[in-house]
């Protein structure tokens, strides 16, 4: 239930709807890691591991100049920044 919560509050947001602007961030994206910029300014960042196995996140996935902060993620260790095999985190400015 939580999981869907979550989600629908997310969604909720004009920056995630079907008209907002979204890129592709080719420069913080790798091999097996997806990096996705949502909404005007890139308000909210989608980062996804696509691998098999784990991905460390760098300082530049979370752009300190904007203050991203995590709004959601699955296999994701905060401490370490360690993004597991198929995990993803959802960062909002």
């Amino acid at each position: 239930f939580e999981f869907y919560k979550i989600l629908n509050e997310i969604k909720a947001n004009p920056s995630l709807a079907v008209d907002s602007k979204i890129t592709f961030n080719t420069d913080l994206s790798a091999e097996r890691r997806v990096t996705i910029d949502r909404g005007d300014n890139a308000e909210y960042r989608f980062v996804i591991n696509l691998g098999g196995e784990g991905v460390t996140l760098r300082e530049a996935d979370f752009d300190p100049t904007n203050s991203y902060k995590v709004v959601f993620a699955d296999e994701y260790e905060d401490e370490s920044t360690n993004l597991r095999k198929w995990g993803f985190v959802i960062l909002k400015k």
